[in-house]
């Protein structure tokens, strides 16, 4: 239907939708600037639909949409009611308009700076700010008129915003500088507009809010919605539009004032009144909207907002319940994500990660929020991630790992909003002894554990490690270091080190060309207590993982200087070790010392002492021996030092015993006291004459065993003839 009305300053066309346009440029344009294919954009709209990301704001190529509701909204707070005034009634003609410029048209203006469009209502009577119950005529408008107009239009008349954006999609439409739009449909109406210089820089959007209703009676009161994404807690996770909407009688102006706490520097308030506060206590004051429009709160922080409506004498109204809402847009940051290896007394604990992370609005570890770390990690050859461990913990200890492997590790950390920041992932790079790790039966001390102590006596000790197995990793470069003292001379990878000399030597490894995957390999040929840590480092050149092996490294075999064996029995004989010494990996554990008679094993001790039993009166003490082992497996073998035999130990009464047979020390001319009878063997030098025939001494009796035992014996010849008892110990 086409109806051409005088008395406009351009020529209309009526749609159907109830709405004029004008008459020039009736197309819905996109703007020259934009050159979005719309038939693509169509499809990219119906895939935010499908996934839940969009809800009634369509794409808009190339433009700011300015205030209204943010996109994918999924909580919507709505404050009703508020306080009226009473006392305070608009008494003057809502619909009164007022001279305002060049083309004497009247009514109320929105906007007003030089290089943003003015919106202007030319025509309908309002009952109360932006309320009208007839007919809306605007006109859009800059003082310079070599600028373009361009707006966009959204509505709760449905059939106007499927004739204007047919597609689906809401876009920028062109009109004139100074045309006019006449709404005859009742509903809520929100134009956004545009101006283009003419180098084509776009000014701020204007807004302007309306509702048409023809047999409109608001009711008395302010009321403040808000919407956004919601998070955990109540927490809005994304940009909040607030709309504040006066509908009372006479009112004129609509105020608002935001109090609370700002924790990230942002914006409250929209286009020319936007109002950046930084971070603290806010400073309250009350500022002015456009009735029906919206403030978004682009800040994090905590809130509670109040709206005010006015008459046009300056008198306020109505007063809004207070409106409370947080903001917590922003992941946690991650300060840094680390690992590495615990020993604690030469026990490896496993390998821990470390995560420190802030969080300066909702928090972390909050009562709504006990768990904000969730760990995951992998073998790096794997494609899945192990099972996630949530904890309020800031670190995590992993344990049973393959040493000889390398493992991915990454933690997600979660606000009391919800926000979630992923970390870096972490390579525990791999560390294994790839060459002669146990030669001779070195100890293991903690088998299985990670960076359990290693000994051995090899000549030569390669070490292999990885930086990462397959993944992209963030890694700059992989390190090996060996800290210690050397406890005999030799080398470290080529360098040489003297006895008692420490040692904290390093060496890097570039990640270029893949290297961090290629398998290093470090030369140890030097005795000490070594250990051994491989390290990764981020791009940043921060170190993030430390592997540590400990390996004692001892070719030096104990030493034994004595080893001395005495009679104690019959049958029995003590032992004893002095003057011994260890190398650097100390004695071998559970025993260090191994008895033996012959080839016979007579047993293993922790200590130097041994008593041997089953022996005879005839045993020969220089078959006896004692081997002992370090922990690296070197072992050193002894035999008697020196031979003590007791002669209560080694005779029977009856027996004679040759005066010459061992060291006979004179008192009185007689062998009274040295108990000593070394070299003595049954059926050596023992006479077998009686009363002179011949030489030697007859035992006659004996007591006790050992050095206290007593042996009595007669002459039985030279070197005495005559009869003489003497008492032998």
């Amino acid at each position: 239907m086409l109806i051409i009305l005088a008395g406009i300053t351009l020529n209309a066309v009526i749609g159907e939708n109830g709405i004029i346009l004008q008459a020039k440029n009736t197309k819905n344009l996109v703007t020259n600037e934009t050159t979005y294919d719309n038939q693509q954009l169509a499809q990219l709209q119906n895939e935010l639909k499908d996934n839940g990301l969009y809800s009634g704001i369509g794409i808009i190529p190339g433009t700011d949409t300015g205030g209204g509701s943010e996109g994918g909204e999924n909580g919507t707070h709505t404050n009703q009611g508020g306080q009226t005034n009473s006392n305070s009634i608009n008494t003057n003609n809502p619909g009164t308009l007022v001279n305002t410029g060049n083309n004497q048209q009247t009514g109320p203006i929105i906007g007003g700076d030089a290089q943003d469009p003015i919106i202007r209502v030319l025509d309908g009577e309002q009952v109360a700010a932006s309320f009208y119950r007839s007919d809306v005529t605007l006109q859009i408008y800059t003082q310079d008129k070599t600028q373009r107009i361009k707006y966009i239009l959204t509505t709760t008349v449905s059939e106007i915003n499927n004739e204007l954006y047919p597609s689906g999609l809401v876009k920028e439409l062109d009109i004139e500088n100074g045309g006019t739009l006449t709404f005859t449909k009742d509903g809520e109406y929100t134009l956004t507009a545009y101006a283009y210089d003419t180098q084509g820089q776009k000014s701020n959007p204007v807004v302007m809010w309306f509702k048409k209703e023809m047999n409109a009676s608001p009711d008395s009161g302010i009321t403040l919605t808000a919407s956004g994404n919601i998070g955990d807690n109540e927490w809005y996770t994304s940009n909040i539009t607030i709309r504040v909407l006066g509908t009372d009688a006479g009112s004129n102006r609509v105020t608002y004032r935001v109090q609370g706490y700002v924790y990230e520097k942002g914006t409250i308030g929209n286009y020319a009144q936007t109002y950046e506060y930084e971070v603290g206590e806010i400073t309250p004051r009350e500022i002015e909207i456009a009735n029906g429009t919206t403030i978004k709160v682009a800040t994090d922080g905590e809130f509670t907002i109040t709206a005010y409506t006015y008459d046009d004498g300056g008198n306020r109204i109505s007063t809004s319940a207070p409106l409370t809402i947080k903001r917590d847009a922003t992941r946690p940051v991650i300060q840094s994500f680390t690992g590495e290896q615990v020993i604690q007394n030469n026990v490896g604990q496993g390998f821990r990660v470390n995560v420190e992370a802030i969080d300066r609005t909702s928090g972390l570890n909050t009562a709504g929020n006990p768990t904000s770390y969730t760990y995951q990690s992998k073998l790096a050859s794997n494609t899945a991630y192990d099972t996630q461990t949530a904890t309020r913990d800031t670190s995590k200890l992993y344990t049973n790992l393959d040493a000889t492997k390398t493992y991915d590790m990454y933690v997600m950390i979660k606000d009391g909003a919800g926000n979630r920041v992923v970390s870096d992932i972490i390579s525990r790079p791999a560390l294994w002894i790839s060459s002669n790790p146990n030669q001779s039966e070195g100890e293991r001390i903690n088998e299985g554990k990670e960076g359990s102590l290693q000994y051995t006596r090899s000549p030569n000790i390669e070490f292999s490690f990885k930086g990462q197995d397959s993944n992209n990793v963030d890694m700059s470069k992989i390190e090996y270091q060996v800290e210690g003292t050397a406890t005999e001379n030799g080398t470290i990878d080529g360098t040489s080190y003297s006895k008692d000399q420490p040692v904290n030597q390093t060496k890097e490894y570039s990640s270029i060309n893949g290297q961090d995957k290629v398998k290093q390999t470090l030369n140890l040929a030097t005795d000490g207590d070594w250990t051994v840590k491989v390290h990764t480092y981020n791009k940043e050149g921060k170190r993030v993982t430390t592997n540590t092996i400990r390996l004692c490294r001892d070719t030096i075999a104990p030493t034994l200087l004595t080893f001395a064996v005495a009679s104690t029995s019959e049958t029995t004989a003590s032992a004893v070790v002095t003057n011994h010494e260890f190398g650097v990996s100390g004695q071998a554990t559970g025993g260090g010392y191994t008895y033996f008679l012959g080839d016979s094993n007579k047993g293993t001790k922790t200590i130097a002492t041994h008593e041997y039993t089953n022996l005879t009166r005839t045993t020969n003490y220089n078959a006896l021996k004692v081997t002992t082992k370090d922990k690296a497996g070197n072992i050193s073998t002894i035999n008697p030092t020196s031979t003590t035999y007791y002669l209560v130990d080694r005779v029977v009464v009856g027996e004679y015993v040759a005066y010459d047979a061992g060291a006979w020390t004179e008192t009185k001319a007689e062998p009274t006291t040295n108990a000593t009878f070394g070299g003595y063997t049954g059926g050596t030098n023992k006479a077998t004459g009686v009363n002179g025939t011949a030489s030697g001494w007859q035992v006659i009796s004996k007591t006790g065993n050992g050095a206290s035992g007593k042996v009595s014996l007669i002459s039985a010849g030279s070197p005495w003839l005559f009869y003489v008892r003497i008492n032998r110990e």
